[in-house]
């Protein structure tokens, strides 16, 4: 037995000591009844473990969102939204965000409605994946509507080239010039970027417009196209003074296209008629 004299010698109990036999002390034995029998501390063993858990939670709860909420002053909600925001993805400012433009589009989303659209992303806390997938939708669907466009405008010039003949390039080039002489250029434009200025029957309008216009003195200059009446004329009885021209022969395989010519001509000529 050891003499009481040396109690004081001997050294303090560091909590390593096991128990006796095969036992395991039950570290939650020292807690309240309570909290020992709580499930979420059933799979925790030991100490080591418990303190384990505790500093994951701890960077899991620095890492994670706490939504704002009614009773925050709107600067305090403001902050937290931004906070929220930037670890979703949003840059620091409006103007980190990189966004791409298909060269091909580029007309339809100048830099100006980039940059406006940079500062809505900003606001309504887009990252930069989301901010650029709202672009590449706007650029498909622009793009679909671009193909329509040319598309339509295909077709309405064959459909006026098979009509007009050989004044095609004339009355094309007076209708815009009514465009422009009643709206200006930006009119022209405008027709010419949304694609109203495809529809034939606008066309055929403003060429009857133009053909007024430039008969009556009232549009100076050239007019964009081909030959003008009087060059038709002489076109006409140039034709008529060539008996060797398909224009005279119904059996040669040129005819039909002599006449389809022959009409343009005379549409260019006598257009009163």
């Amino acid at each position: 037995m050891a003499d009481p004299k040396d109690a004081g010698n001997l050294p303090a109990d560091d909590g390593s000591a096991k128990p006796e036999g095969n036992q395991v002390a039950d570290w939650r034995a020292g807690l309240d009844p309570v909290l020992a029998k709580d499930p979420s501390l059933a799979a925790i063993k030991d100490i080591p473990s418990l303190a384990k858990g505790y500093v994951e939670g701890q960077k899991f709860v620095g890492g994670s969102i706490r939504l704002p909420n009614d009773k925050m002053k709107p600067e305090e909600q403001e902050k937290a939204w931004g906070d929220i925001f930037g670890k979703l993805g949003r840059p620091a400012d409006a103007d980190k965000y990189e966004i791409k433009v298909a060269k091909e589009v580029e007309r339809f989303l100048p830099e100006s409605d980039v940059k406006a659209f940079k500062a809505a992303a900003y606001k309504a806390g887009l990252s930069g994946k989301q901010a650029q997938a709202m672009i590449d939708h706007y650029q498909g669907v622009v793009g679909a509507n671009s193909a329509q466009l040319v598309e339509m405008r295909k077709s309405t010039e064959a459909s006026l080239r098979e009509e007009w003949g050989p004044a095609f390039d004339r009355n094309v080039g007076l209708a815009a010039r009514a465009v422009i002489e009643s709206g200006g250029k930006d009119l022209l434009k405008f027709l010419d970027d949304t694609g109203l200025g495809n529809h034939p029957a606008l066309i055929k309008a403003f060429a009857k417009v133009g053909n007024i216009l430039s008969s009556e003195g009232y549009m100076e200059g050239d007019i964009e196209g081909s030959s003008g009446p009087s060059e038709a004329k002489d076109r006409i009885e140039s034709i008529l003074g060539d008996k060797s021209h398909p224009y005279w022969d119904a059996q040669n395989p040129g005819h039909k296209n002599a006449l389809a010519e022959m009409s343009g001509l005379y549409k260019v000529a006598y257009p009163e008629a």
